[in-house]
């Protein structure tokens, strides 16, 4: 639910505009993107259900306060702009991100915990695990189904407040629920209590000799004698402190230890990454989240400055994530049939074919797009020659001009203090009110993910299965921190465009990212088919590392 409603809540505190939900999208990735590494080390390093109920607890807490600051800040807008001469607004707006980002952290470790990590332990086979991963994405699309047609009937016909409190308790009583079940989980599966912490060094030695004959051998090589030194100057340095007597010369150190340990945690984290063969298939997912053409925050805002309502939209991604189950219905059959590479090109294809729509979307009739805004501009209209009756039109008129939110303002103010009537040569009036160009875009994006569900369970499987037991949580880590900076590269493209007429350009870069992705996708099919046309079984090496 607040995955669906915080663009909407941003949107309000700052319409006309989607600067502000582009500042949330970046914070969120941005910070994803920095400690995504070190969320996949601690998944690795710590006994699983401690893991899984601190990451619940929080992000259901961080949710909670977000959405009870939303209530009181639109409850109290006008007294609260009022103070301090508006700073009190950027306070709220910023605890309202600050939240936001921690709870989506918190989301990163238990998706990694739950989905990367767990189901490996209870599913006994490959058939079994690609089956349970289509099922939590099936779990995961009809709660995208249910919960953004709900919260756009509790904003629309009721009011952003009463979405916000809605949220806000859902969240509080939704965690006690949430933890017991995975408790329940944990304790009738006897196996996810037993995890080795302690093995990294050891697996990476077992693999660099599994390897060995293979051209990736020296890198192997290297990263495990990179680690060793790394290791043995921590241990170093810490034994040096321990006999060090001065209580501030033993603090910084143990500062500087832990600098350390975080700097080479990071490094080996991403060199952990770069020498799976997986790589190429990681990247295509992540250049996949470089895109305005799916259902977040941006595009949302985008959608009801458009003129759709927040009902509709939240009907439409209930549409999309129908579309998006019945691709992990088809999933397990297609991978059975025709393989997991085949099966993720094939899912690339019908994405690409459905995102064509919202290609066209910016040609056609009623588009905000102007390939010239930056060189255009609005004529001024008179102050004293506006009234009310007129207000609506006017507003229209500008929506998808470059000023549309300081004009929106100046017309408040205008209609407030009485004035008279509006010249009609100032009302730009061939804006065209078709809504052909809306909808081929949200067309396009609902069409979109059924393919896309097949391309990211593909992708998703291949990073369950594929990277040893030890190194999984990092590579996971690292690859939430990729696609977390693809979503960062969008987010600052959206902050310096963030009008309706430069959205153009947005789907365009969007449309070219996806298409990189399909490329970097068919390179990895092309090299797993050549490696398996010289017998080199990347599966059958991590199940020989993980069992001795």
């Amino acid at each position: 639910m607040w995955e669906f409603a915080t663009g909407m809540f941003l949107i309000a505190l700052n319409p006309g505009s989607l600067r502000l939900t582009a500042i949330y999208t970046f914070s969120s990735g941005g910070t994803v993107l920095l400690l995504g590494a070190f969320v996949g080390s601690w998944v690795d390093r710590y006994a699983r259900l401690p893991v899984v109920r601190t990451a619940i607890v929080v992000q259901n807490l961080a949710v909670a306060l977000s959405a009870a600051i939303v209530c009181i800040t639109l409850g109290f807008e006008g007294q609260i702009r009022g103070t301090w001469d508006g700073w009190l607004m950027v306070v709220c707006e910023v605890l309202i991100i600050l939240f936001s980002v921690i709870a989506n952290v918190c989301s990163v470790a238990r998706t990694i915990a739950v989905e990367r990590d767990w189901i490996v332990v209870i599913c006994p086979d490959t058939d079994s695990l690609t089956n349970l991963s289509a099922l939590l994405r099936r779990i995961d699309l009809t709660t995208k189904l249910v919960a953004p047609i709900v919260t756009g009937q509790l904003i629309t016909y009721g009011s952003m407040v009463i979405g916000a409190l809605f949220i806000a308790i859902w969240n509080f009583v939704t965690m006690f629920a949430e933890y017991g079940i995975l408790r329940k989980i944990y304790y009738s599966v006897p196996e996810l209590a037993n995890k080795n912490v302690n093995n990294l060094d050891d697996s990476h030695e077992v693999r660099k000799t599994l390897l060995t004959g293979h051209s990736r051998r020296s890198v192997a090589g290297s990263t495990s004698v990179a680690l060793g030194i790394a290791h043995s100057v921590s241990h170093a340095i810490i034994k040096e402190e321990e006999q060090d007597d001065g209580p501030e010369r033993g603090c910084c150190g143990s500062v500087c230890v832990m600098l350390c340990s975080s700097v080479m945690t990071l490094v080996n984290g991403w060199k952990t990454y770069m020498k799976q063969s997986i790589m190429l298939a990681g990247l295509s997912l992540s250049a996949i989240y470089m895109t305005v053409m799916a259902f977040d925050n941006i595009t949302n805002g985008f959608a009801i400055e458009q003129g759709l309502s927040e009902s509709m939209v939240g009907i439409l991604q209930g549409v999309g994530a129908i579309l998006g189950i019945s691709g992990t219905l088809v999933f397990p059959r297609l991978r059975q049939k025709v393989g997991l590479e085949y099966t993720g090109n094939i899912g690339g294809v019908l994405q690409l074919s459905a995102l064509s729509l919202c290609l066209v979307s910016v040609f056609a009739p009623g588009s905000p797009f102007d390939a010239n805004f930056f060189s255009e501009s609005l004529p001024p209209c008179p102050e004293d020659t506006l009234n009310e009756a007129s207000l609506p039109l006017y507003a229209e008129s500008v929506r998808s001009l470059s000023i549309a939110s300081n004009m929106y303002q100046e017309i408040s103010m205008f209609a407030d203090s009485n004035s008279t009537d509006i010249p009609l040569d100032c009302i730009p009036l061939d804006q065209d009110p078709s809504f052909l160009s809306i909808s081929l875009l949200m067309a396009g994006i609902v069409g979109a993910r059924f393919g896309l569900w097949i391309v990211d369970l593909t992708i998703t499987q291949l990073l369950i299965e594929r990277p040893i037991d030890s190194e999984r949580g990092v590579v996971n880590g690292v690859q939430n921190s990729l696609n977390q900076a693809m979503d960062l590269i969008k987010s600052l493209l959206v902050i310096f465009l963030p009008w309706p007429q430069t959205f153009g350009f947005l789907v365009i870069i969007s449309f070219g990212f996806v298409f990189i992705g399909f490329i970097l996708f068919g390179s990895y099919s092309i090299k797993a088919f050549m490696r398996r046309r010289q017998g080199y079984d990347e599966c059958e090496i991590a199940h020989r590392v993980e069992h001795g």
